[in-house]
Formats: structure tokens, C-alpha cells, sequence
């Protein structure tokens, strides 16, 4: 008996360390410092792929319950979280760049990161500065996006995954005003 409450207090352990883990949120600093927080919507996935061609072949596969090609690259993707992950998606190597779970704002629009980020730069800081903390390996392009507020368009070779962890680490190294992923963007209807 004692056996058989120890096994199930066991199993129940482990139920909770592995629900724990599963993340239900995630957020970036606004430029005032505040948290644009989002729930992770574990049905909904945007994948960046290879090419034009990669991206179509992987739409027409029934991992999907619903697609939309948002442009050549690009899909967003309704999945079944409990037959397939991100995981699955990612192992696609031949189609698959990386792939990640679509946001829920709290007005209901869903976001979904790019593999780009914008950022502010505070008086006296280099975009060298932002390179190094980010890891140059990591940085595909810096362009300045917008000259009247020094916002500067940072394209990414990381997982998707990593976009909203590297905008935090960005807003708190000090050196920018803020650190924002570029998304895709989907009304509430």
C-alpha cells in the first residue's frame, strides 16, 4: 500500500515539474520599462522556411490543421499541440528555418516574431555595442530604420524562440531605449 501511494505521489511529482516547466507567457520591455506580456498560443505557430518552395511543400502537409503563407518565407499555421510540436516542425530541415508559437496580446491580437528586431539606442551607445551584446555570430544585417529617433532594424540568425529573450536582454543592458520584435500581426475579429 505504502508502495502504491509513493508511486502515485511520484507520478504526481513529475505531472508537475514537467506542467511547470511548459511556459503559458512571455513578454518584452515597452520603451517605458513596462511589460508587453503575451499568452503563448500552443495551437498557432509561425515557421520561417528556406525558400518560396519549401515554404508551399510544407504547407500542403496534414501536420497542419489550417495555413496561411503570409509572404514567400513565411507561413502561420494552425496545429493540434498534442499531436505535433515545434519540435516536429523544426526536425523539417529540408523546408524549416525555425519555427515558433504564436502571442496573444491582451486585446486579442495575435502577434507572431520575425527573425528581425527593432531598437533605440541610448545617447552614446554604438550599434557595435548592441552587436556585441546580442553575439556578432547571431546579427545578419543592422540597418538604421528610422534617422529622427536613431531606430535601428536588426535581421537575426537565431530561432524564433530566442527573439523575445535577446529583446530583453537588450532593454537591460542599459544601452537602448527599448528592444521590440518585428511581427507579424493579426486582428482580433
Amino acid at each position: 500500500m505504502n508502495q502504491n501511494i509513493l508511486k502515485i505521489s511520484c507520478f504526481l511529482l513529475i505531472l508537475a515539474v514537467i506542467g511547470g516547466s511548459c511556459k503559458k507567457d512571455d513578454f518584452f520591455y515597452a520603451e517605458n520599462g513596462t511589460k508587453n506580456k503575451f499568452q503563448i498560443q500552443k495551437n498557432t505557430v509561425i515557421v520561417k522556411c528556406h525558400s518560396n518552395a519549401a515554404a508551399i511543400a510544407l504547407s500542403e502537409q496534414s501536420i497542419f490543421k489550417s495555413v496561411a503563407m503570409v509572404s514567400d518565407i513565411w507561413i502561420i499555421a494552425t496545429i493540434n499541440p498534442r499531436k505535433i510540436t515545434i519540435h516536429d516542425i523544426e526536425r523539417n530541415q529540408q523546408n524549416v528555418v525555425s519555427a515558433t508559437h504564436g502571442l496573444k496580446y491582451k486585446d486579442g491580437t495575435m502577434q507572431y516574431p520575425t527573425d528581425t528586431i527593432f531598437v533605440q539606442l541610448k545617447n552614446n551607445t554604438s550599434t557595435q555595442d548592441i552587436v556585441n551584446i546580442i553575439d556578432v555570430e547571431k546579427v545578419n544585417s543592422v540597418q538604421l530604420f528610422n534617422p529622427y529617433s536613431m531606430i535601428y532594424k536588426i535581421g537575426l540568425n537565431v530561432s524564433l524562440s530566442e527573439i523575445l529573450p535577446i529583446c530583453r536582454k537588450l532593454y537591460e543592458s542599459g544601452l537602448c531605449e527599448f528592444a521590440e520584435p518585428n511581427f507579424f500581426r493579426e486582428s482580433k475579429k
